[in-house]
């Protein structure tokens, strides 16, 4: 598939665990930028699959395959995976501490 799309990634604001944190954004196992609280980050990105995983220290959310289409932009959100509260739980499974949710649009 010839050509480029945009991968959007967004962050909200909110009262919430890693307040004061960047997260990494990985595309393809390469970081390609951070992300702070209500921040976003758009990438220019060859049309077809790859493969999208946010990263906090040793831990993340699971890898996610998107699509990115020629002329078009695939949009998706990071955010925790829980509240503070579940927040040990969840670093012990390594790739549960975050979560890539896909954004119609």
């Amino acid at each position: 598939m010839a050509g480029t799309g945009t991968l959007t990634v967004t962050r909200p604001t909110g009262p919430h665990r890693d307040a004061r944190r960047r997260y990494r954004l990985l595309v393809d196992g390469t970081e390609r930028g951070t992300l702070p609280p209500g921040g976003e980050l758009a990438l220019r990105l060859p049309a077809g699959r790859h493969v999208v995983r946010a990263a906090i220290d040793w831990t993340g959310s699971p890898e996610l395959a998107v699509d990115v289409r020629p002329g078009r932009r695939t949009a998706l959100r990071v955010e925790p995976a829980g509240s503070a509260v579940t927040a040990l739980f969840h670093l012990v499974g390594r790739r549960r501490y975050l979560r890539l949710v896909p954004v119609a649009g």
